[in-house]
């Protein structure tokens, strides 16, 4: 990669990481119960809450990976306990700086926690949403879902 990428990719993560938390983001994944405020950091913090990861992108970049994760199991912040229940075809919605982002999920699968390749957007806008399996901490459960529909969202004040 060229100086000049490198720099850039390093201003939208700084950028990302630092900015975008002062406006309400937040998930509904009716299916599952999910209708939460989501905060944005680094892959490399501790996820206490549902967290958008901004090393990857985010909706308002086109064809960027959205990765999105959040602690499974029976603790308290266990916010993706049931994200294997989601199946194709299900809805995610997404709101990003006041706009609305309509996620279709496409893909549900399991890799090794060492497996990378989850992190690649493969030149199509789309979420991941990840956990660990549940009894099994070397697991992650993906939920891949393709970006369909976005729209301005309504502030009320």
């Amino acid at each position: 990669m060229g100086k000049r990428v490198l720099i850039l990719l390093l201003i939208l993560c700084i950028t990302a990481c630092s900015s975008e938390n002062s406006v309400d983001n937040s998930i509904l994944i009716s299916k599952i119960g999910i209708n939460r405020k989501y905060e944005i950091s680094s892959i490399n913090k501790l996820v206490n809450e549902i967290t958008m990861f901004c090393e990857y992108g985010n909706p308002s970049i086109k064809n960027s990976n959205v990765i999105i994760g959040a602690h499974s199991g029976s603790g308290i912040n266990a916010y993706f306990k049931d994200l294997n229940k989601l199946e194709q075809g299900d809805i995610v919605l997404i709101t990003y700086e006041n706009v609305e982002y309509k996620y279709e999920v496409s893909r549900i699968y399991e890799v090794d926690e060492s497996d990378l390749s989850i992190l690649k957007s493969n030149g199509i806008s789309k979420l991941t949403l990840l956990t660990c399996k549940e009894n099994d901490d070397n697991i992650r459960l993906i939920v891949e879902a393709i970006l369909i529909d976005k729209w301005q969202a309504v502030i009320y004040n």
